[in-house]
């Protein structure tokens, strides 16, 4: 038997590795981190108008630093059309089930639920760019979404998730306003809004399974570390000292002591409060909804 320690997308994979029952006979344990088991709208946006997908780097021109992306965006979008993993890495049927939705139409500084594309209106919008690879990645999500009871197959699976870095949590689909020299222009333009608590590529809510009363990862262990950022997560020293000990727990019984430090408490309560907040000010923010305005907090 075999343990694997599995990144970001690299989790996903396992994780449907281990829902075969004949393989999962080979590995002991698995340790995802920062696995975006239920998407990321940062793919989404990668897919459909580009995205730098690798922090800018800060270079400097005639005595200027500047923040430049090595990769073109564009050309990431052109390429990545036509990447299984792309879609895959998109949001799933069951990422609205942690939260409202990732994708509005117009620029509403308050939203609620009936806001944002649902489930089936953000597929369409992907198989705009490719219809086959869309709807294999819906039939992936649909056997890898949540671990339900005994779904590990005798693996010892634990969760790892880092927490808490801005991370795009919302698109918003405009038009480019019309001029005089493209009086009949109807370009969509896409901008990234509204921020939420996750490692900076995917949402906490997404990275843990759970959300808004719903728990999909079944009896799965999780950690989550503070101020561990995506890239991050399989260099950090602590994580990577609760991975070792994990695997070297024979019986698998309990978490080792490395993984239940202070920088390992779980925290989903913020966004919550957030919300919270945000319900308290709504009799305030209707005038708001009827005239769809300027969006705020760009990422």
């Amino acid at each position: 038997q075999v343990n694997i320690l599995a990144h970001s997308m690299g989790g996903l994979v396992a994780r449907q590795y281990v829902s075969d029952s004949e393989r999962a006979k080979q590995v002991k344990h698995l340790v995802t981190l920062g696995t975006p088991y239920l998407g990321a709208p940062k793919s989404t946006l990668a897919i459909i108008d580009g995205v730098c997908l690798v922090e800018p780097e800060i270079i400097k021109i005639g005595g200027n630093s500047i923040k430049a992306c090595i990769s073109d965006p564009k050309t990431i979008q052109e390429i990545i059309q036509n990447f299984p993993g792309a879609y895959q890495l998109a949001p799933s049927d069951a990422y609205f089930k942690v939260y409202d939705g990732y994708i509005v139409e117009g620029g509403y500084i308050f939203r609620d639920k009936q806001d944002y594309l649902d489930a089936d209106e953000s597929l369409e919008l992907l198989k705009e760019h490719n219809e086959g690879l869309a709807g294999k990645a819906k039939e992936f999500h649909e056997k890898v979404d949540g671990w339900g009871e005994d779904v590990t197959n005798d693996v010892e699976v634990l969760m790892i998730a880092g927490c808490c870095s801005n991370t795009i949590s919302t698109i918003i689909k405009r038009f480019k306003a019309p001029s005089w020299e493209s009086p009949f222009i109807n370009e969509p333009l896409y901008m990234v809004d509204v921020t939420i608590l996750g490692d900076g590529t995917v949402p906490l809510r997404s990275a843990t399974m759970s959300g808004e009363g719903v728990n999909l990862r079944g009896n799965v262990p999780l950690k989550v570390f503070r101020g561990r950022e995506h890239l991050k997560l399989a260099q950090d020293d602590k994580v990577l000292g609760c991975v070792q000990d994990f695997f070297e727990n024979i019986e698998g019984k309990e978490l080792p002591e490395s993984c239940s430090e202070p920088q390992a408490t779980a925290v989903v309560a913020p966004a919550d409060r957030w919300t919270e907040l945000l319900k308290g000010l709504k009799e305030f923010t209707l005038v708001f909804k009827r005239y769809p305005g300027p969006a705020i907090g760009y990422g």
